[in-house]
């Protein structure tokens, strides 16, 4: 597929600001059964975790009040991700572990086969797999999620977009494109079994897709909906692989592969971002984003809205009524619109960036990650509803900290 060089210049724009500002953050809308390693602080019942300060090589443990309960430094860089309800998984080089939350006691698990697989549990922690993180050499395998050992393994697989009780269904065909963050799909959407790796069922893309960043997906049992092609979406019951609907997308230029989707309300959300393009008179016009309501599973278009949000919304995620968006332009940050009427309930900056927990109990935590004496660290809490925003915890940065 031809990209043009407006495309190249926008999708650049695009993967430079979401690595300043999400830092490896990774969102999934709808109800997606996988906790992917990241640097989002992550919420449990009655504690947050997140990476302290500056590096990647400590976790720090807080209660919702913002005192401490734990620390732990590792020797290197680490990848962290949700266990289970009360332990977070750590991933250090090739040594995997399992830290207890509420005490910080650590147990070892397992060793990886190489430093370049990620590591990845399903939400309760009872599915595990490792993904190969080189575009050359795409390799997934399922484990055994308490010794590690490989229940089956296969090549060529793309990304995992839902882990259920007895089925993984991913996307295959994928190929390295610019800067190694985008991809392109000349391949289908397949279901394999947990247990065996047989394939359950598989669904070709009807043209190839070129897309930025993660596959969109939004998943309301028993449905997923997903791209084929550029302009158009597919909704699939994911028990027996059926195509239930199609539709084809009023936008016909090739920016629509910049989109979110998600669901709630029983309702399928499409956001296609906004951007900049060159007019006939070789003017910039600003296209803003469009926020697309449809009914599942036939996909009858309910409402369209446009958002008062700016070019660079990177990644949303949808709870309850509001739609929750991560924007980098004119500055990082986060804005809220009322789900029905497109209505910006509120919006907030961050000085440095940050990373932002998915939302737990009607509220968002996010870690601020301030580079000076002048700005500390610092986590906080935003009342999903209000906006009303709490710090709960602060930390100074000292000189070594800072790099001054």
């Amino acid at each position: 597929m031809k990209k043009s060089p407006q495309l190249r210049v926008f999708v650049f724009a695009c993967l430079v600001a979401a690595t300043v500002s999400t830092s490896g953050c990774s969102w999934l809308l709808g109800d997606i059964a996988v906790s992917p390693p990241s640097r989002q602080p992550i919420v449990y019942d009655d504690h947050v975790v997140f990476n302290s300060l500056t590096d990647s090589k400590t976790l720090t443990c807080i209660d919702l009040r913002g005192r401490k309960i734990w620390e732990r430094e590792y020797p290197s860089d680490i990848r962290y991700s949700r266990k289970d309800d009360s332990s977070v998984a750590v991933q250090v080089g090739m040594d995997m572990t399992v830290v207890d939350v509420p005490t910080g006691s650590e147990t070892p698990l397992f060793k990886t086969r190489a430093e370049h697989e990620l590591v990845r549990f399903d939400r309760n922690g009872t599915v595990l797999y490792v993904e190969d993180n080189r575009w050359e050499h795409r390799q997934f395998r399922m484990l055994d999620p308490e010794s590690g050992d490989v229940l089956w393994e296969k090549a060529e697989f793309g990304h995992v977009i839902l882990v259920l009780e007895n089925m993984l269904i991913c996307v295959t065909g994928v190929e390295p494109a610019m800067l190694g963050a985008a991809f392109e799909l000349d391949g289908a959407v397949e279901a394999f079994d947990l247990k065996s790796g047989k394939r359950v069922w598989r669904i070709p893309f009807s043209e190839n897709l070129f897309l930025f960043g993660r596959f969109p997906v939004a998943y309301l049992h028993p449905y997923i909906v997903i791209p084929d092609g550029l302009n158009k979406l597919m909704c699939i019951r994911v028990d027996n692989g059926q195509i239930v609907s199609t539709i084809d997308m009023p936008e016909t230029d090739e920016l629509a592969m910049f989109i979110n989707l998600g669901s709630t309300d029983g309702l399928l959300v499409y956001i296609k971002n906004g951007f900049s393009r060159q007019t006939g008179e070789g003017r910039l016009e600003f296209v803003p984003p469009l926020l697309r309501l449809y009914s599942l599973p036939d996909l009858k278009e309910e409402s369209v809205t446009e958002l008062s949000a700016a070019t660079g919304m990177l990644t949303v995620m949808c709870y309850d009524q509001y739609i929750i968006a991560l924007v980098c332009d004119p500055t990082f940050g986060m804005a809220c619109f009322n789900v029905k009427t497109g209505q910006k309930t509120w919006e907030k900056q961050l000085p440095n960036g940050g990373d932002w927990s998915e939302p737990a109990s009607g509220k968002i935590y996010f870690t601020d990650r301030g580079n000076s004496k002048d700005i500390p660290f610092r986590v906080g809490v935003i009342d999903i509803p209000s906006g009303n925003e709490t710090i709960i915890y602060e930390e100074e940065i000292s000189d070594d900290d800072s790099g001054s």
